[in-house]
């Protein structure tokens, strides 16, 4: 008989564990529920955020294009007039070697600015012949443009592209006749050799009225033989000449040369350059690799004598060369006021002056440490009513003494008869001495406007104000900033004596009779000694002076120009307008302009140049 079993606790309890699952996450159920969820959420929410950030852009575009629309619209009620007023503004400020023109690039933004410049021949008139451009594109600006042509030829520096610089050459030289200027830079010897030889066999310039050249190197070379190789009258039947005389007015050249004879060189300027106005001549560098090509000045005397309307007179670097001092010549009343050739031009080559009746611009900016013949130049200028005189010098260390002394003349000399009437009212005026009036006159007495960068220095700072008694409008930068005020100070406390010192610059000093204290200019090499001819008037600042100009001025410089204003203003003279050339963040030149307009009118002029000459 079987016996009947009854379950026991035990194995009850075996029989249930056995029936248990064994996933880990049955013991912990609601964390791997909260897990999933929160996964999820987080992934909606991503969501939901991409979506309002794409709903964010899309609403912002639609705000920006409705503000360009409006912005349009502004430029859609201009007048037509003011547009092409500022197409041709963008057009004439664009770089010549632009990879986009920006007359193209206007004649696609619309369809009425497209109308606009398709049908305004002035947007047209100035062509960039480079590299990039396309003969297409030339036949397109010939057909647009108006009759002037503004032509430039830039960047051929390869001689390998010579088949292209030729084509475009040829397109461009059947209307000659239309061109108003022609520059050319950056132009290998090559193509510069083959474009003079166009130049002179194939076009006819009788409209071309400005010319500018810029050399790629040092050695290379501007003759302009196209404009001055026949000294003939031309004639039309003549397919290597020009249908007209040369009408040009403005040449702009950087190693500039004159070939042939002294009689040759003036009868091609009088026949081409007789409507020339302004002439600019340039050195590429001052080294020696560039000194056989300066023009000699019994040259350049025979060219400007054949230029009798010319007003402006530019020299960068040193273009001239002269074989002896123009002071140490002698010439007679008629050579210096004539100009005329009637003895033949080898009689007047001896001339020590060059007579530029109507001359009233005169730029000098030697660019080298040790100007050669710029002494000779000044002396060799021979310019009554000159009204503009500006010199530049590249370096603080470069002394205006040896310069200044060529800006006077003797008074018994012939060619100071016409400054003596001028000199003697402002002497008068200044209460200078009688022997000293008769002794020295300055050379360009009725110059308006002066502009000097780094020339003078502490000894001669006074003789420059005397020798341009009637300046109106003066412009200083360099060390010039520093070194006049300081004069223009001392003549409104005391007389300005000019003697004995103890040290190089502006000291204490002896002075004239009946002076309170004293000035004393000296050479700035430590003697005291005057750098300049006591027969200059003692007169410390300029009568007519209306406007002042510093440029990067110095702390100091401007504590001393605000005490000479204040000194100016308690005597009840006029002060000038002063402008001051700066950087606007510097709190000394806000401190200046608040002060110094209490008393005159005070404009600044914001620059980004540090401030780096010594004031």
């Amino acid at each position: 008989m079987h016996s009947r079993t009854y379950p026991t606790a035990y194995s009850s309890s075996v029989r249930h564990y056995e029936q248990l699952p064994c996933s880990p996450h049955f013991f912990y159920p609601p964390i791997y529920h909260y897990n999933t969820s929160a996964a999820q959420t987080l992934a909606g929410l991503r969501v939901e955020v991409q979506r309002l950030r794409d709903e964010e852009d899309h609403l912002q575009r639609i705000n920006k294009a409705n503000e360009m629309q409006n912005f349009l619209a502004a430029i859609s009620r201009l007048p037509n007039e003011m547009l092409l007023a500022i197409f041709e503004e963008a057009v004439a400020c664009q770089d010549p070697g632009a990879e986009h023109r920006a007359e193209f690039t206007i004649s696609k933004v619309s369809r009425r600015w497209r109308d606009l410049a398709i049908h305004s021949p002035r947007l047209w008139r100035r062509v960039c012949i480079t590299p990039r451009i396309a003969p297409r594109m030339l036949e397109m600006y010939k057909t647009r443009a108006s009759r002037a042509l503004d032509i430039e030829i830039w960047g051929w520096r390869d001689r390998r592209d010579f088949q292209r610089f030729d084509a475009a050459l040829e397109m461009m030289l059947d209307s000659s006749s239309r061109w108003r200027s022609l520059s050319i830079a950056c132009v290998c010897d090559t193509h510069l050799s083959h474009l003079t030889l166009k130049l002179s066999h194939v076009g006819h310039f009788s409209g071309l009225k400005h010319f500018t050249f810029r050399a790629l190197r040092p050695g290379q070379t501007s003759s302009i033989s196209f404009l001055m190789d026949s000294a003939t009258p031309p004639q039309p039947h003549h397919p290597g000449q020009a249908l007209a005389p040369c009408a040009l007015k403005s040449l702009d050249a950087e190693n500039f040369t004159l070939t042939g004879d002294l009689n040759s060189i003036h009868a091609r300027a009088t026949q081409n350059f007789a409507r020339l106005s302004s002439l600019t001549l340039r050195r590429y560098s001052n080294d020696a690799r560039s000194f056989r090509i300066m023009i000699d000045f019994s040259a350049f005397r025979a060219m400007l004598t054949g230029i009798p309307n010319l007003t402006t007179l530019v020299l960068h670097g040193q273009p001239l060369r002269f074989r002896t001092d123009p002071v140490g010549g002698q010439q007679d009343q008629n050579e210096i006021h004539g100009g005329s050739f009637e003895g033949g031009i080898d009689a007047a080559t001896n001339a020590a002056m060059i007579a530029l009746p109507q001359l009233h611009t005169l730029v000098l900016h030697p660019g080298v440490l040790k100007p050669r013949y710029l002494q000779h130049t000044i002396s060799a200028i021979y310019a009554p009513a000159l009204r503009h005189f500006e010199l530049v010098f590249p370096d603080s260390k470069i002394s205006g003494q040896s310069i200044v002394e060529r800006l006077f003349v003797d008074a018994s000399s012939p060619r100071s008869s016409l400054s003596s009437a001028s000199y003697a009212s402002y002497a008068s005026s200044s209460s200078v001495p009688e022997e000293r009036m008769n002794r020295r006159h300055p050379r360009f007495p009725r110059v308006e406007t002066v502009v000097l960068h780094n020339a003078s220095s502490a000894g001669t700072a006074l003789a420059f104000i005397h020798a341009f008694p009637y300046t109106t409008q003066v412009t200083l930068g360099g060390v010039d900033v520093g070194f006049f005020p300081l004069v223009l100070r001392a003549g409104a406390r005391s007389g300005v004596g000019i003697g004995t010192g103890t040290g190089g610059g502006v000291g204490e000093g002896t002075t004239e009779p009946g002076s309170r204290s004293g000035i004393v200019v000296g050479s700035g090499s430590g003697s005291g000694a005057s750098t300049c001819d006591c027969s200059c008037a003692r007169f410390a600042y300029w009568h007519r002076l209306r406007t002042l100009t510093l440029r990067q001025p110095r702390q100091e410089t401007l504590r001393v120009l605000l005490d000479w204003i204040r000194n100016e203003y308690q005597l009840g003279h006029v002060i000038p307008t002063l402008i001051v050339e700066g950087v606007l963040d510097r709190p000394d030149i806000r401190f200046f302009a608040q002060c110094a307009r209490a008393c005159t009118r005070v404009e600044l002029v914001g620059t980004h140049v540090p401030v780096t000459s010594v004031g």
